[in-house]
C-alpha cells in the first residue's frame, strides 16, 4: 500500500505539493499551479492553513541511502543486544555454582557446630 509522504526529491518549500504529486501519480507542476490559482480566491487562509499543517505532520519520505542505513543501525542494535544477554547468561550460569558451593559450605560448618 502506497503511503502519503513529503517529497525529498521534489520539492520547493517542504515537498508537500512534490508528495502529492508522487502519490496520485501526476506532475508536481499542475498541484502547484492549481494550489497557486486557490490562492487567490477567498479560500486562500484554508489553504495555507492546510498547507502548513501537512508540513507539520506529514513523515518525510525515506531515501533509499537512509532506509539502509537504518537497516544496518537496527542489525546492529539487534547483535548489540544478544551478546550482552548471552554474556549476562553465562555470567548468572558461572556464578550460580559459586553461590550454591558458598551454600554448601555454610551448611557444612553449621552442621559441625
Amino acid at each position: 500500500m502506497k503511503r502519503f509522504t513529503r517529497s525529498t526529491t521534489n520539492r520547493i518549500l517542504a515537498g508537500v505539493c512534490g508528495g502529492i504529486g508522487e502519490y496520485l501519480n501526476i506532475d508536481p507542476r499542475i498541484i502547484r499551479l492549481f494550489v497557486l490559482i486557490l490562492l487567490v480566491t477567498p479560500i486562500a487562509w484554508a489553504v495555507l492553513l492546510g498547507y502548513v499543517l501537512m508540513a507539520l505532520f506529514t513523515p518525510q519520505q525515506v531515501t533509499p541511502w537512509e532506509e539502509i542505513i537504518g537497516r544496518l543501525f537496527q542489525r546492529q542494535n539487534q547483535r548489540q543486544w544478544t551478546h550482552s544477554h548471552t554474556t549476562t547468561e553465562q555470567t548468572n550460569s558461572t556464578y550460580r555454582p559459586n553461590q550454591a558451593r558458598e551454600a554448601e559450605h555454610v551448611d557444612d560448618e553449621s552442621e559441625e557446630s
